[in-house]
């Protein structure tokens, strides 16, 4: 399944903006709900306070009725009538209430008959004085027994009904703060994980192979065209790996074709002049390191030019891609041909003694002798000369060992071509023209 990036990176972050709202959205009705109970137990709380305000002023109506009836005194008769007017202020507050139940609403109708007793037995206390003192408290104890103790009742049951919708409303509102912290600390967690999981999806699918492909583009632009990113993921960033290991791949495989273009001789298939110097000089060292010897020959076709007088430049061109494939065909794998100039190839034969690099010119010289060339019916054959350098004792360097295989070859020619000569074979003293070292056969030019 081929799951674009930016939903692999939007998703987990998607995730936790959702997590975050609902974290929010239950943050504030549970906040809500704690308003509500709050609200409630306020007004709970001021219905406690009206129903103990009725009570203590029914308590102290007793004792002015009686201070009254004892003393006669005005103080205590407008005393009593203020705690009656308040009285009945706190009734009717109470009945305006939205918090009060049914039960209270039931309490509250049982107690506006006595206070209506009230008013009327305070009221013919204060109306007239009675002949009798024993009247007055008769009357007195007649609203102390009759109504203002079934009002103390009715008001203490009120009170415990109110504290235990006090203590319920508390309970609510541990239940609904102990529910939110709860909510609250799992959804936290739920959270954290999906932060912790977007910080790892995010590691994974783009910072991790984001500096995979850094990494790799830095050393392509370094030329190592070899390395791939190992990214195998389906989204733009796996595309873009398999992009540019495509790409890398054919670029390495642009840069051998051109390094085989650069280094190879178009016409014989050889390796060219201009590979020749880092070769050699690979060689040089290498058997510097290891303390062996090589060869270096130089090779000219013989009459070369008159070929491509009598024949033309194509014929020509046959006869050289015909001695390439002798040297392809003769050599040892290990061994070096080059096509150094016109006619003219270098050859470098490791790991050889001294008398060993005659030998493979003999055979290599004795092929080009058996090859034949058919040109419009007629058999041309060509002949070579060979002259041989030996590394170390001949020379060090590329260019010393060149230029002793270049003057060898300068004595085979002179000797009649078609023959080999080694440069160590020159710095003998020759004591005649018939000691002159080399392998010559007696034929001057080959048939044509």
């Amino acid at each position: 399944m081929n799951l674009s990036i930016k939903y692999k990176v939007a998703v987990p972050i998607v995730m936790l903006a959702i997590m975050l709202i609902f974290i929010g959205w239950l943050a504030i009705c549970a906040q809500q709900r704690i308003v509500n109970i709050n609200t409630k137990l306020t007004e709970r709380f001021h219905e406690i306070e009206e129903v103990h305000g009725i009570d203590v002023a029914a308590g102290k109506l007793l004792q002015l009725h009686l201070g009254f009836i004892n003393t006669r005194n005005q103080v205590y008769k407008e005393a009593t009538q203020s705690e009656l007017s308040r009285m009945d202020e706190l009734v009717k507050e109470l009945a305006r209430m939205a918090s009060t139940n049914s039960k209270e609403r039931s309490l509250l109708q049982a107690l506006l008959p006595h206070m209506r007793e009230i008013n009327i037995l305070s009221g013919n206390i204060f109306a007239s004085i009675p002949a009798d003192y024993q009247d007055s408290v008769r009357l007195l104890n007649d609203m102390a027994t009759h109504h203002l103790a079934p009002m103390s009742a009715l008001l203490l049951e009120w009170h415990t009904d109110e504290v235990g919708e006090v203590d319920e409303l508390n309970r609510q509102s541990e239940i609904q703060l102990h529910e939110f912290l709860q909510s609250l600390i799992l959804l936290l967690v739920i959270s954290i994980f999906l932060l912790v999981f977007a910080a790892w999806l995010n590691n994974t699918v783009l910072i991790k192979p984001l500096l995979a492909i850094s990494r790799s583009t830095a050393g392509l632009a370094a030329g190592d065209l070899k390395q791939k990113i190992h990214i195998y993921s389906n989204d733009e960033i796996g595309s873009m790996a398999c992009s540019i290991n495509a790409m890398a791949e054919s670029l390495d495989k642009l840069y051998a074709e051109l390094r085989t273009i650069a280094n190879t001789d178009q016409l014989s298939g050889m390796l060219n002049r201009h590979s020749l110097e880092s070769v050699m000089a690979y060689e040089l060292s290498r058997l510097k390191r290891a303390a062996t010897s090589m060869a270096v020959v130089l090779l000219d076709i013989d009459h070369f030019k008159r070929i491509n007088d009598t024949y033309g430049h194509t014929v020509g061109d046959q006869v050289i891609r015909m001695v390439a494939g002798i040297c392809a065909r003769t050599l040892r794998q290990s061994d070096y041909s080059f096509r150094y100039g016109g006619e003219e190839f270098l050859l470098l034969l490791g790991a050889t003694g001294v008398e060993h690099p005659q030998m493979a010119i003999d055979r290599l010289r004795d092929e080009i002798v058996r090859a034949s060339l058919s040109v419009d019916g007629k058999e041309i054959r060509v002949t070579a000369s060979f002259g041989i350098a030996c590394y170390p004792s001949d020379g060090e360097d590329q260019a010393s060992l060149i230029q002793c295989a270049d003057e060898a070859l300068y004595a085979a020619k002179q000797n009649g071509r078609n023959c080999s000569v080694a440069y160590h074979t020159l710095k003998r003293p020759k004591l005649d023209n018939r000691e002159m070292p080399s392998d010559c056969d007696s034929e001057a030019a080959p048939p044509l």
